[in-house]
């Protein structure tokens, strides 16, 4: 699966490109901010986004629609903030622009890594 890596944090979109092609995936694309994702959503004709809810210029969720809007691509976002109204707005927005996506269960995971709901 080819994947577009969206997160302004350098080591952070380091550690989560790791992952994904250890698992077998190829990241097709890496953003630095929201802007260069709807960018490079357009050029790289990803499978999937992979989008950090918070980032410089234009946010996750944001970036989120415009791809939406362009390119109807599974989208994944992510956040290190626990803040239940920055999830509850990204899950309005996206169910929004979405035709045929669903939110998915929420995830969180401590420090440690262990999930939990």
């Amino acid at each position: 699966m080819r994947i577009l890596v969206a997160e302004d944090e350098t080591l952070i979109r380091l550690d989560l490109k790791g992952l994904l092609e250890a698992a077998g995936h190829e990241v097709c694309a890496e953003a630095r901010d929201g802007v260069e994702a709807v960018e490079l959503a357009a050029t790289a004709n990803p499978d999937l986004a992979l989008l950090d809810v918070k980032m410089p210029r234009l946010d996750g969720i944001e970036a989120a629609r415009r791809i939406l809007d362009e390119h109807p691509i599974p989208i994944v976002m992510v956040t290190a903030y626990g803040e239940q109204e920055l999830v509850l707005r990204a899950e309005a927005q996206l169910s929004r622009n979405a035709k045929r996506a669903r939110p998915a269960r929420i995830r969180r995971s401590n420090r440690s890594g262990e999930s939990r709901r």
